[in-house]
């Protein structure tokens, strides 16, 4: 193979890589910022759920070594 015909076919992959992976960056960057508010939520919301199950486990452990 000719240096240039290797030169075209090497900018012609480079071309094509590099925008497919801005391309990928982009729409990854806008996906990042969306998946983080939906993770805080569900963090908010496990947190919620630990604190309701942790409750209930301590009263149900309090009223059955109650005696009547």
């Amino acid at each position: 193979m000719s240096a240039l015909k290797f030169l075209m076919a090497d900018a012609a992959s480079a071309i094509l890589t590099i925008t497919l992976m801005v391309g990928i960056g982009f729409l990854g960057g806008n996906s990042i910022q969306i998946l983080q508010k939906d993770v805080k939520r569900i963090e908010h919301i496990g947190i919620l759920i630990l604190v309701i199950l942790l409750t209930g486990w301590i009263v149900y452990k309090y009223f059955k070594n109650k005696k009547i």
